[in-house]
């Protein structure tokens, strides 16, 4: 029975991955398994040739008539009884190659149903792989997309410039976290190691990064309704105006 199919990109890669080195382990099974049947097969076919040689003699000799010599009658039945053992002594080595054989036919059709079922099942997720990266980039299209209304509309409608570049910054942001998000739901699999991630994720960037968000942060009460605008002075005077 098989595993639960996975749903993100990198799981549907494991599993591809791993269909292609089954099917390529299936492809070498089944050409031992050719060649080892094909050098039984040349054993058994000179044995069965004896086989039917030494029949085929002691048809002849049964068939033969009477003899009336005593040592032309003891040759003869020499004859036959020498027939008979290597129709014994062949018979030993070919009835346990015929059953080897039969038992080789009936696993290499086994390997064979084995090898169609992984080909259909790796097709299949062949096709699963490829709606998926399909979604990725539709995704990221309709991002895009959104995004250049979202800027058309800006330039088109808002005349402050200082009003303007702060929507045109935040547009960056949003686009950027989207397309993250959507990248990052399409490659992993469970929705939980999602989470799980994204809030080590965030707890270190937390850490790491407190200089940056602060400045970050500054920057944008800097760029605010109360930040600096042009022409405004920088210093102790305009600071404590504005205080």
């Amino acid at each position: 029975q098989r595993k639960q199919q996975a749903s993100g990109i990198i799981g549907m890669l494991e599993e591809s991955f791993a269909f292609n080195a089954k099917i390529n382990a299936q492809k070498d099974q089944l050409a031992t398994t050719n060649a080892l049947r094909g050098s039984m097969q040349k054993l058994r076919t000179p044995l069965v040739g004896e086989l039917r040689s030494a029949s085929q003699q002691g048809q002849l000799l049964s068939a033969a008539p009477d003899l009336s010599d005593a040592d032309a009658v003891e040759q003869r039945a020499k004859q036959i009884e020498d027939l008979t053992t290597k129709f014994k002594q062949v018979s030993a080595a070919v009835v346990p190659l015929g059953k080897s054989l039969i038992v080789m036919d009936a696993f290499r059709g086994t390997l064979s149903e084995w090898r169609n079922d992984t080909d259909v099942a790796y097709r299949q997720e062949l096709k699963r792989l490829g709606l998926r990266l399909g979604f990725l980039i539709i995704g990221i299209a309709v991002i895009f997309i959104a995004s250049e209304i979202w800027r058309s509309a800006t330039l088109r409608y808002v005349q402050d410039i200082r009003r303007r570049n702060q929507i045109m910054l935040l547009r960056r942001i949003v686009t950027s976290l989207a397309i993250a998000l959507v990248i990052t739901f399409m490659l992993v699999t469970e929705i939980g190691s999602i989470a799980t991630f994204a809030g080590f994720i965030t707890a270190g960037l937390a850490v790491a990064l407190q200089t940056v968000i602060l400045s970050v942060v500054a920057y944008f009460l800097l760029i605010g309704k109360w930040g600096i605008r042009v022409g405004d002075q920088i210093g102790r005077a305009s600071c404590r105006e504005r205080v």
